[in-house]
């Protein structure tokens, strides 16, 4: 009886705890927290200018975007995102970053003119373009674009 009783309560331990963990997590849930981002962009070796960078969450689809400067450098301020989250990145028209750049049939920004980048790099999905974010608050990324 007393060993049925202590199996009883172990069980009952076990359930609880195993109701609770989802609910605590590993540390990956949470709000986030800010990262300020910034970086230059070139094409085919130059400054790269006229255009938007957008930074998309893989995890939960959030999207980050600003004009590049004169000098193809950025900064953005990134909020509720996580350690080791995987941003793709994205370029469109300048002035974009208000909301989503619309495509046409092509796949080419419509609005203000598409800059002169291979279409590859208008999506997320097909730029080949990506950041992990770590621990730290302040994070630089450049990148070099092909003409081609």
């Amino acid at each position: 009886m007393v060993l049925l009783r202590c199996h009883a309560s172990s069980l009952a331990w076990g359930v609880l705890f195993c109701l609770i963990l989802p609910l605590v997590g590993c540390g990956g849930g949470g709000d986030g927290h800010t990262v300020n981002i910034s970086g230059k962009v070139t094409l085919a070796g130059e400054p790269f200018s006229g255009a938007s960078i957008r930074m998309v969450s893989k995890r939960s689809g959030a999207s980050f975007a600003t004009d590049l400067n004169e000098s193809g450098e950025y900064q953005l301020e990134l909020t509720g995102v996580h350690n080791e989250e995987v941003l793709n990145i994205e370029f469109g028209p300048a002035e974009s970053t208000s909301g989503e750049a619309k495509l046409d049939e092509a796949g080419i920004p419509i609005g203000n003119p598409a800059p002169p980048i291979p279409k590859r790099y208008f999506e997320a999905e097909t730029s080949g373009l990506t950041v992990t974010l770590n621990k730290n608050r302040q994070q630089t990324f450049g990148f070099a674009l092909e003409s081609k």
